[in-house]
């Protein structure tokens, strides 16, 4: 028998589903003749939450965190999203979307706001050659759909402690929080305690090393 020449239902079904997800999130913000639709969106972190898993950790010296770094693709503003169904290779960013910051600043922020918390935080320049140095490369940020409508905030990022310049310890993480709704405005809030919870993540595993 010949094999049919044209495709099956499920693929023309998984492409319809696949362009109206690229449509509503992308699409909604562009008006009549392309012209970008106006009140665009700023998203950061929030507040600092009242209490976190890491309230109980206790950081016996002080840190030095130096900015935290990440590819060029992080270094903007742009509110970034992958469709992990169609094709995870591929990044997309909201057109009508931003963050108040790129986000490698607003996680540096977020870390050094709860170090303090916790012990003390000190400039990449305080502290002299004594003190630990702590180094965060953020490796992934975004919003990650796997299917239509169901979507991740997922944080991977890596840290590495120092002591003067010897290495005392490195470590990867990968925290993902699931997005209560599929927009821009979900995958903030899911970023947000993905972010939080990684940084309780950091703290837990700074306090066991007892630099």
């Amino acid at each position: 028998m010949p094999r049919a020449l044209f495709p099956s239902r499920r693929l023309i079904l998984l492409a319809f589903a696949t362009l109206a997800t690229a449509a509503t999130l992308a699409g909604c913000s562009v008006g009549r003749g392309g012209a970008a639709a106006p009140g665009l969106a700023r998203y950061d972190f929030g507040a600092l939450p009242d209490s976190t898993a890491s309230a109980s950790v206790h950081l016996p010296t002080p840190i030095r965190v130096v900015a935290v770094s990440a590819p060029s693709a992080l270094s903007s503003d742009a509110f970034q999203y992958r469709l992990r169904y169609a094709d995870d290779r591929q990044a997309h960013a909201y057109a009508d979307s931003r963050w108040t910051e790129p986000p490698p600043q607003l996680f540096s922020t977020r870390l050094r706001d709860q170090i303090a918390r916790q012990g003390h935080v000190l400039d990449s320049s305080d502290g002299g050659p004594a003190v630990p140095v702590l180094k965060v490369e953020l490796d992934e940020f975004a919003q990650v759909f796997d299917q239509p409508g169901t979507s991740q905030g997922v944080v991977r990022l890596r840290a590495t402690l120092l002591h003067g310049n010897a290495l005392i310890a490195q470590q990867s993480f990968t925290v993902s929080s699931p997005a209560a709704t599929a927009d821009a405005a979900g995958g903030a809030q899911a970023l947000s305690v993905a972010s939080d919870t990684a940084i309780s993540q950091i703290l837990t595993w700074l306090a066991a090393q007892n630099p």
